[in-house]
């Protein structure tokens, strides 16, 4: 069985769906260990990586199906993934306060994503096409907090991106002689 499980530590909280991602911090209480209950375990996780508003994602064999002798069983196909579950992922990763962050998913049901895992600054991030650059980009350009609910971010990004250099400031940050 993968377990839901959620500590009593100030900072996690039981998400049970996009509308449980809506809810502000300060009127979420602490849950008590246990309260995510249990989820029977599924042939495969899908797993997403995040960095701000990016996200990367892959289906994977879940670990906790013991092996068969015989031949695996098959893999879903790991695209097209809903749209409303690289959201999910999003929103969970910024209901935790991360900027970098992986977030687990198993499925329940047809179309019923239950997220089991949060995880500030993932392994396999680098494995994955795109992922080793957004990690880069973040790295040089700081930290900065993203909403990923803003739908009209990416139209303010395309529009200053195709801007003329010539309008935007050059570097002029001098360093200090000691």
């Amino acid at each position: 069985m993968k377990v839901c499980f959620i500590t009593a530590d100030p900072g996690h909280r039981l998400v049970t769906g996009v509308a449980d991602l809506l809810v502000p911090d300060h009127q979420v209480s602490t849950l008590s260990p246990g309260a995510g209950g249990a989820a029977a375990p599924t042939p495969a996780d899908v797993k997403f990586w995040g960095v701000d508003d990016r996200v990367f994602t892959a289906v994977r064999r879940s670990t906790l199906i013991p092996p068969d002798p015989g031949p695996p069983p098959p893999l879903p196909p790991p695209l097209p993934l809903p749209p409303a579950w690289a959201l999910l992922a999003r929103r969970a990763g910024r209901a935790m306060g991360l900027e970098v962050y992986g977030v687990d998913i198993i499925v329940t049901g047809p179309d019923e994503p239950l997220v089991v895992d949060v995880n500030a600054f993932p392994g396999g991030l680098g494995s994955h096409i795109g992922g080793p650059q957004a990690l880069a980009d973040k790295a040089l350009h700081g930290s900065r907090r993203i909403d990923p609910t803003d739908t009209d971010r990416h139209r303010k990004r395309a529009a200053h991106a195709s801007r003329p250099t010539a309008d935007r400031q050059p570097n002029t940050r001098v360093r200090p002689r000691g």
